[in-house]
């Protein structure tokens, strides 16, 4: 439970006209900052879904479909990410990070 309780944050797609909403992420741990790629066929979004987020704080990039589906990882073990933007092309990620040299 800790010091959140049960409250997580989560991503959902809208659509405004019919004001239908899809869920995209679930779990115990939070999705924040979705960003569209720039064709809209992709969400890439910050998430604290570490093995050991109880014990070590830290946040990592996720790209998955704007469709739905398994988030796939990018950042690997860059540690802390504060933010994500595309690239035009939408080929690239560049992401604000810190340094992680391991766990304590």
């Amino acid at each position: 439970m800790g010091l959140k309780g049960e409250w997580r944050f989560h991503i959902f797609s809208a659509n405004v006209s019919s004001i239908e909403t899809l869920q995209l992420t679930d779990g115990d741990w939070d999705d924040t900052s979705p960003i569209w790629s720039p064709d809209g066929s992709s969400i890439a979004f910050i998430s604290s879904r570490l093995e050991n987020r109880r014990l070590r704080s830290g946040t990592e990039a996720y790209v998955m479909s704007s469709q739905g589906g398994t988030p796939q990882l990018w950042s690997g073990n860059l540690g802390g990410i504060g933010a994500l933007t595309w690239s035009p092309t939408g080929d690239r990620l560049l992401a604000l990070a810190s340094e992680c040299p391991g766990t304590w």
